[in-house]
């Protein structure tokens, strides 16, 4: 039976290996992508719920909310959201390294032909010398016959990042920012659906709900990330919410918040490509080896460190933008359930801020509590609710990225632009580091003998070539 396991592996590692190599990278990178966001996707959790709430942040309350997430929700709630994540991340991640790898490509050849003519243009330059100066001062003319050869050869391997094997620091960037950018484009509503679906809450049983805590009662800052808090639609999954989204606003509706996402994406993916890949170029140059498993996760912790971090405030706004009206950020903000495209998602009392709570008579819960609802006031329910959702669909457009962060920045001041972002310290390297490993890993794996072979046959002209540089400088710095 293990011989057969065996050659069905064999069989699927042989048709992912007949792939083109685009579809190769695309399933490594999908299936890094799912790795590391599966590791840190707790942490995402409790993050996303203090981004999008008006909960102070505090590094030491992070057990707490662990543990009142568990306790009111369950184990499977650390990882809300994350079948939309896992659906979202494979498509992204696998579209991110594979335009990364192509764009890395295109400029490895530019490279290598700009160094191939600067090669023959050498060669040339030198003949000419050679022949020209053959019955004079041979001996004492040497240092000016091999001069113009030796910058030129200079020049050509500040070029030749290919046979260095890595791109040059504008390049790497170049190949980030479209990486990024365009995965984000082709994945946002996925983005957009996990993000709504990470901060509802599972729907309180019906003795839980009867014995709310008093209107009056205010909120411990813990309270205010509304765990466990009633939400008719809980239970909803992703496509749910596409289509909500969908049917209330169209396309814009599933693009809500793409314009901070764009803006934080170019510089946070670009930055992140750019450091691993210059890290692990370093890495090779100095050791003339290629970087071990280690070296890698920390090339990747470094990169994801940077780059949260640079870009953490466009992210806190992109989060607001994206949840405005499924979780209540503020008490100008809870009205703003209107455009959600999730019409179910309005907060219970209890998810209310405590002033809000106060205004609330408590004749009004009692009654609606002890009041027996017949099947035509459900009917005539539903037909004003339809109606007053289709007069308010085009009339009442979600805050602007401008106006989400002028809000955010009244409520909270500059600090909550970086709420929650210690947590991305842990985050953000571990991810990385996770990631781009991975996704190293996985296209050994499933490399073609042909591609593995030219590796080989890279690295030993890599190591050549780091030798005549070393011969070069060695004869320089003798003269």
């Amino acid at each position: 039976m293990s011989n057969h396991q065996s050659n069905n592996n064999n069989s699927a590692l042989a048709t992912i290996q007949s792939l083109p190599k685009a579809a190769r990278n695309l399933i490594a990178g999908g299936l890094a992508g799912m790795i590391a966001k599966s590791f840190v996707a707790p942490i995402d959790r409790i993050k996303i719920l203090y981004q999008v709430t008006s909960a102070k942040f505090r590094l030491r309350d992070v057990p707490k909310v662990a543990y009142s997430i568990i306790e009111k929700e369950g184990w499977s709630a650390l990882w809300k959201g994350n079948t939309a994540t896992m659906i979202r991340v494979f498509p992204y991640s696998g579209i991110q390294f594979m335009v990364f790898d192509y764009c890395k490509t295109i400029f490895l050849l530019r490279d290598k032909k700009e160094h191939q003519q600067l090669k023959a243009t050498a060669a040339t330059t030198t003949y000419a010398d050679v022949a020209g100066k053959r019955h004079n001062d041979t001996l004492q003319n040497h240092g000016t016959i091999d001069n113009p050869h030796s910058n030129t050869t200079t020049t050509a391997q500040h070029h030749d990042n290919s046979s260095k094997g890595g791109l040059s620091p504008i390049d790497s960037l170049i190949s980030g920012m479209a990486a990024g950018s365009i995965s984000v484009l082709c994945t946002y509503p996925l983005d957009l659906a996990r993000a709504q679906l990470a901060v509802l809450r599972k729907k309180k049983k019906p003795k839980d709900v009867l014995s709310a805590p008093s209107p009056t009662k205010s909120k411990t800052n813990i309270d205010k990330l509304g765990i466990g808090s009633t939400s008719q639609s809980s239970r909803k999954g992703i496509g749910y919410v596409l289509s909500s989204g969908f049917q209330q606003r169209g396309l814009r509706g599933l693009y809500r918040g793409i314009t901070p996402t764009v803006l934080g994406i170019l510089p946070y993916s670009g930055t992140a490509f750019t450091i691993n890949e210059q890290a692990k170029l370093k890495i090779t140059r100095i050791m003339h080896r290629e970087p071990t498993t280690i070296e890698r996760l920390q090339c990747g912790a470094l990169s994801g460190l940077f780059a949260q971090t640079l870009t953490y405030p466009l992210e806190v706004t992109r989060r607001r933008m994206q949840t405005i009206g499924i979780v209540p950020t503020s008490g100008s903000e809870s009205a703003a359930v209107n455009f959600t495209g999730v019409s179910q998602l309005k907060p219970s009392v209890d998810e209310l801020p405590a002033e809000q709570q106060q205004q609330r008579p408590q004749a009004e819960l009692t009654s609606q509590q002890q009041k027996p609802i017949t099947s035509s006031q459900t009917t005539t329910t539903a037909t004003a609710n339809a109606t007053t959702s289709s007069q308010q669909k085009s009339t009442v457009k979600p805050p602007s990225m401008m106006k989400t962060m002028s809000n955010l920045l009244e409520e909270q001041g500059l600090r909550g632009f970086f709420k929650g972002v210690s947590m991305n310290w842990v985050k953000g390297p571990i991810a990385f580091s996770i990631s781009f490993t991975a996704f190293d890993t996985i296209q050994g794996w499933i490399e073609t003998e042909s591609e593995k072979e030219k590796k080989r046959f890279t690295g030993v002209q890599r190591r050549m070539t780091n030798k005549m540089e070393r011969r070069i400088t060695n004869h320089e710095d003798g003269d």
